[in-house]
């Protein structure tokens, strides 16, 4: 009944069609037998172009990774390519503003079928060159990488939930796309926020975490009274263990896990999965973890990417097979140069100070990531315990 009514409330939110293709890269198998649509099982990223699917359930991994590859295919066009590139985007990103109702229109919108046949046909045929609806959850997605796909004509619609409620609880409309939030809740969802706190930045108004309660939430874990009695109340409202900001109208900003965020040493909270998105969108980082929970300021644990390292080192004159090139002071500044123009328009308090680099992977077989590419802060801090006590011993 949870699985199945969810299904259905998720069914509502767009339109099917006899010819839609579904790709479950993370699930909506019952969604696709519940409006009777095919469903494509996919081996690596490349089969999307033979499936040309018209729907995609995804984590932000698979958008990240296209991201990077297409990033690095730039770095080798001439200058004016790179522009054009940058250009386009630009370009859709207004477009889709004012198709939402939130910007103007542009005298340039004209040139778009020009360059959409150049610039962003060529980016959605990596996908099949047919999806309208790219539904992600889990991992935060920066949000430079969604502006570049929206902007590139990709539909990119971020939601939200839980395994024990069904599991959606929000999501993004075609028609109602506000990539920064993980949208309104699904019909017959309600939400409410509880111990809110004062705002969070950018949020003027409180934060609280997000109760959820409906058809699709469960009834309990089986056999484990105590664990059903921690999450779910007397009233039926599941505590999602998530801090969020409702708006006005509904709409769900999802600031992290209530457990992961950082309290730094002066009382300020900071919620790093924002951090860290962004930090990840450069294709020389496969993943950072943002720590400075009762410390003095934020440092990181920065996992490269080995094959954009090894061009690094180079520039540097390090070699990047020997590990003590991690510790290379040219290699350390050059790497934060990067972090610090990253977040050169967030506030002084999230500035990352000092970094660890690394090169080990971190994979769901050593328990530092999950199948959808969450961090688990636990184990990384407990495995990188003395490298991060490290940083902070050596400095005043």
């Amino acid at each position: 009944r949870n699985i199945l009514s969810n299904a259905e409330a998720a069914a509502k939110t767009i339109s099917f069609y006899e010819e839609d293709v579904l790709v479950p890269f993370t699930g909506g198998y019952v969604l696709s037998m519940l409006v009777d649509i095919a469903i494509a099982f996919h081996r690596s990223f490349d089969d999307l172009r033979m499936i040309e699917p018209t729907l995609i359930v995804s984590a932000a991994r698979l958008y990240e990774y296209a991201y990077g590859q297409i990033k690095a295919q730039l770095l080798r066009k001439p200058w004016w390519m790179r522009c054009m590139f940058k250009y386009t985007v630009d370009m859709g990103w207004r477009r889709f503003e004012y198709q939402q109702g939130r910007g103007k229109r542009h005298p340039d919108f004209l040139l778009w079928h020009l360059l959409d046949m150049l610039i962003a046909k060529p980016v959605r045929q990596r996908f099949g060159g047919r999806v309208r609806c790219a539904f992600y959850a889990g991992a935060r997605l920066s949000f430079e990488i969604s502006r570049t796909f929206i902007g590139l004509g990709m539909p990119i619609l971020n939601c939200y939930g839980q395994t024990e409620a069904g599991p959606a609880i929000s999501v993004n409309r075609p028609d109602d796309n506000l990539p920064a939030s993980v949208g309104k809740p699904l019909a017959g969802v309600n939400v409410r926020t509880e111990h809110e706190t004062s705002p969070m930045p950018p949020f003027k108004g409180g934060c609280g975490e997000l109760l959820a309660k409906g058809p699709g939430v469960m009834t309990g874990y089986w056999n484990n009274p105590a664990a059903t009695e921690a999450v779910l109340d007397s009233e039926g409202w599941l505590h999602t263990g998530d801090k969020v900001h409702i708006d006005a109208e509904g709409r769900i900003f999802f600031i992290g896990r209530m457990s992961d965020i950082i309290v730094m040493q002066n009382g300020e909270e900071i919620s790093p999965a924002e951090i860290e998105a962004e930090i990840s969108a450069d294709i020389l980082f496969d993943h950072a973890m943002v720590i400075g929970k009762g410390r003095p300021f934020l440092t990181a644990l920065i996992l490269l990417n080995k094959e954009y390292w090894k061009k690094l080192a180079k520039q540097l004159k390090l070699n990047p097979d020997d590990l003590s090139a991690l510790r290379e002071k040219s290699a350390k500044e050059a790497v934060l140069a990067r972090i610090t123009k990253r977040l050169s328009n967030y506030s002084a308090a999230v500035q990352i100070r000092r970094i660890t680099l690394l090169t080990e992977p971190w994979t769901v077989q050593a328990g530092l990531i999950t199948p959808s590419a969450k961090l688990k802060r636990t184990n990384l801090s407990m495995r990188y315990a003395e490298e991060i006590e490290q940083i902070y011993s050596t400095l005043a």
